[in-house]
């Protein structure tokens, strides 16, 4: 990714901000003190190497280290590794993400919505939020900024980013590999080769396999295993090219798949509804009798019987070409990507989690998209100036197919869209540091987007069909050829202003805006909707922060305050009439504001404690919806925010148990990460006849959930003279069996008051045995 945050080891590893990174003991006491005092983290966060705590943005770090302490292997384990962050796999799929940062997210993971958080792998964009779950091998680190993004990364981000950074190729032979076995017959094998081939030519190649039985049974006679399983694969190769000193050329390839097979349970009915049998509108459909809120409350079901064993199939790739030129006081980079994905889960998915066919369908996706960026950045004035300059450019195409069946098949659709997009921006930032400590930071983007959208709706069949309709009856036919298309663009600024008492005591204030661009409702259901595009939604964010150390820098605490006004929001709008979709809605102005504090600390040499947390409180200032009669009315009293919980907390801690050249290192860690009490999707706090078709707070309660992680760990076992190192790691997720919901979607009273949930993950254990040549 374009933002890079790494770890200058000076005599000793270094900390990372919110994550702690296990440092070997030092023969000697007096080394190992001069190892903390002398630690000193680097980031190039704002396209240049700084100390991380005179960088003035709200940035956390997790290094390489970490990530294979924690056991971080996938993008879906990543909450919590920063304050007021929040991933969660989509509702019905496992190839897709909802990622909220400071209270903002997609829900709707659709190709014709712009993620509200940015994805990036070594600089290169990752567009829309259907199939990004794809794993890394070899990562140097992940970085998570937060806040607007724009007059440095390529592509304008509303509410932050999440960069991901693999180790490149180098000219050390490196080899490593690991297995593990765990609960539920978890299966993993990674391994890479690092090889130089010239001086000046490196190639390195990474992958892994995973394998996990599904943690629900699953009762479906024509089910072969569980759900909720796991099967995926990886594969990155890479390969750097020095042709001169001052050229370097890399080009990575990427690849991953997987088939797995989501759980979606159904969790409630509503009263007084078609499935109600005290309800005089009872339908005759027992589904009552399986809904998991009367059976195990909020508790994930150790069994399941649907009437389709769900499938989700997908495949990434990309191919990214990086050149960078450095002419001494600049350097001049070219980013060059190519991403495909493609998701294969058309008529194969139990949309109600029931053994009935009251919901089914499915999507089958391709998307892909090709980006181009240019960075040149560089120094001037003594180097007190530090600028960078930008231009960038993506074009995107996708095309979704997703039927629906509903009643057994007397509703049926065939439905589809497509979209294109392109983007062109430029974009600068330049920073001036005062003698007296001040400096002062100036950023611009101009950004011009074009959307268009296709849409063909069918209706296959209908009952009651209140007019004697024809079927099949096409309703929607916007063909490519139509060009119904619309521009957004803007202009959005950065400002900073940083004061320095010390190099270990920094402040600064930061106002910045973000950009989400508009759209086309492409899941609409009237040929009107489709047209109608939504507006881009602002997020004008004023943030102050501390970056500070103490005791020899055995303490380090790290503190953002921030305030966002958002204007023309984005709110998906569930929809249960005839087929089930989302459109976006510009609901109207609201306000997010938080804390966050993040602490890293060494009391002794043997013992490393760490911690973040993130508060939030948000409040729509204007939602404008549309009664029964036509009347558009602000129900801003009566919406809440979704994926923004109150409090976030992460506590966890390394301790060296002990360090000998014998016997190896032995560590013991845990963590524990708390979430309070959220919202699914945005919806009414309390009911409102006028707007029955919006589902209310108690539908979509997500309770607040408390997961405690463990693991020991034995390093540097050295296997005779053979040069390899080898390690054991013994480690329990979910240590107390939290398995509560932590997703819902409320039908609402037309599909009669239908609630589905997904759940956390229960307990897992296992054992990890892995070696490496360096």
């Amino acid at each position: 990714m374009a933002k890079a945050v790494y770890i200058r080891a000076m005599g000793g590893m270094g900390l990372a901000a919110g994550a702690l990174i296990a440092q070997p003991a030092a023969a000697q006491q007096s080394d190992a003190q001069s190892d903390i005092r002398n630690t000193e983290i680097i980031v190039t966060a704002q396209r240049r190497e700084q100390s991380l705590q005179q960088v003035p943005v709200a940035v956390s770090a997790v290094n390489a280290a970490q990530l294979e302490t924690r056991r971080l292997n996938n993008i879906d384990q990543l909450s919590g590794i920063a304050p007021n962050l929040t991933i969660t796999a989509g509702n019905t799929t496992s190839s897709s993400l909802q990622i909220a940062i400071r209270g903002s997210v997609t829900t709707n993971v659709s190709m014709v919505n712009e993620p509200t958080v940015g994805i990036y792998v070594d600089g290169v964009y990752v567009g829309k939020g259907s199939g990004p779950i794809f794993d890394i091998g070899d990562l140097e680190r992940v970085e998570v900024l937060r806040g607007p993004q724009g007059t440095l990364f390529g592509r304008n981000t509303l509410a932050g980013a999440v960069s991901f950074v693999t180790r490149k190729p180098s000219n050390e032979l490196r080899v490593e590999g690991e297995v593990t076995y765990g609960k539920y017959d978890y299966r993993a094998l990674r391994g890479l080769i690092n090889v130089p081939l010239t001086d000046r030519l490196f190639v390195k190649v990474a992958g892994q396999l995973q394998r996990r039985d599904g943690f629900t049974k699953s009762i479906n006679p024509n089910a072969s295993g569980g759900q909720d399983d796991r099967h995926r694969d990886s594969v990155m190769a890479q390969v750097r090219w020095q042709p001169a000193d001052d050229w370097t050329i890399d080009y990575a390839y990427d690849y991953s798949r997987s088939k797995e097979h989501p759980m979606t349970a159904i969790f409630a009915v509503g009263a007084g509804n078609i499935f109600d049998p005290a309800s005089p509108y009872y339908a005759g459909i027992p589904a009552y009798l399986y809904t998991q809120q009367t059976q195990n409350g909020n508790n994930r079901p150790k069994d399941i019987l649907t009437d389709i064993y769900s499938t989700d199939r997908s495949r990434v790739f990309g191919h990214a070409l990086t050149i960078e030129k450095d002419f001494g006081g600049a350097a001049l980079k070219s980013i060059t990507a190519y991403r495909k994905v493609k998701v294969n889960d058309s008529d194969s998915l139990d949309v109600d989690g029931s053994p009935f066919p009251i919901a089914n369908g499915g999507f089958d996706i391709n998307f892909k998209q090709f980006s181009q960026e240019l960075q040149l950045t560089g120094k001037a004035l003594d180097d007190k100036l530090n600028y960078v300059l930008g231009a960038f450019y993506l074009s995107d195409r996708g095309d979704s197919w997703n039927p629906q069946s509903y009643f057994f098949g007397g509703n049926a659709f065939d439905t589809s869209f497509g979209i294109r997009s392109r983007a062109w921006a430029i974009y600068g930032q330049a920073d001036y540091k005062f003698a007296n400590g001040f400096t002062i930071t100036g950023g611009l983007r101009f950004t011009r987007e074009r959307k268009q959208i296709d849409r063909h709706y069918e209706i296959l069949a209908l009952t009651p069909n209140p007019f004697d309709l024809p079927m099949p009856l096409t309703t929607i036919d916007i063909k490519p050829g139509d060009k119904v298309r619309e521009s957004f663009g803007n202009l959005t600024p950065t400002v900073i202003l940083s004061y320095e008492f010390s190099p270990d005591l920094n402040v600064y204030g930061k106002y910045s805006v973000g950009f989400r661009s508009g759209g086309f409702n492409g899941e609409a259901t009237t040929d009107e909707a489709v047209r109608s595009f939504f507006k881009p939604e602002l997020n004008k964010s004023f943030e102050l922060g501390l970056k500070s150390r103490f005791f020899d820098r055995r303490l380090q605490i790290n503190i953002a305050a921030f305030y966002n006004k958002e204007s023309d929001k984005q709110v998906p709008v569930f929809l249960a009439a005839g087929t089930a979709a989302t459109i976006n809605r510009n609901a109207g102005r609201a306000t997010i504001k938080g804390l966050e504090i993040e602490v890293d600390a060494r009391p002794v040499d043997a013992l490393h404690i760490y911690g973040s947390l993130g508060l939030l409180r948000t409040k729509f200032k204007q939602y404008l919806d549309t009664d029964p009669l036509g009347a558009i009315v602000d129900v801003a009293a009566n919406r809440y925010f979704a994926k923004a919980p109150r409090t976030s907390a992460t506590v966890g801690a390394d301790i060296t148990l002990f360090d000998s050249e014998k016997w190896g290192k032995l560590t013991l860690g845990g963590d524990v990460q708390y979430q309070s009490k959220t919202f699914s999707l945005p919806g009414q706090r309390l009911y409102d006849p006028r707007f029955a078709l919006v589902a209310t707070g108690a539908e979509l309660a997500i309770p607040s959930s408390t997961v405690a992680n463990a693991r020991l760990r034995l390093d540097d076992i050295a296997l005779n003279d053979s040069g390899l190192n080898a390690y054991v790691m013994l480690w329990v997720n979910n240590l107390t069996n939290y398995r509560k919901v932590n997703n819902k979607i409320a039908f609402g009273p037309n599909f009669g008051g239908l609630i589905v949930a997904n759940y956390h993950e229960p307990l897992t254990a296992g054992i990890t045995v892995g070696f490496k040549l360096r």
